[in-house]
């Protein structure tokens, strides 16, 4: 089953912010889990972005130079988007 409009959508979310980065990333890696054990929706720009979450932290006080802030995930939310609806899913 092919859920890339759900991350399309989710995405979309984020980027109009209408929900959090916090919410954000608890939701894409929620989604992104139960498609790996479903063996869903393979792709190379939702991997990028799981580890470009995963290199995000949400809270200013742990911030660490090597993390990325909310700024640079949305970039990187924008590039996925855009690499999503080029490949025709969107």
């Amino acid at each position: 089953m092919d859920t890339t409009n759900i991350y399309i959508n989710l995405i979309d979310d984020f980027l109009h912010y209408r929900i959090t980065a916090s919410e954000f990333e608890m939701s894409f890696i929620r989604q992104r889990r139960q498609d790996l054990n479903d063996k869903n929706n393979y792709n190379n720009a939702l991997e990028e972005l799981f580890f470009d979450i995963d290199a995000f932290c949400s809270d200013p006080e742990l911030i660490e130079e090597e993390d990325l802030t909310e700024e640079e995930l949305r970039r990187s939310c924008m590039r996925t988007l855009s690499d999503l609806k080029s490949d025709g899913k969107g």
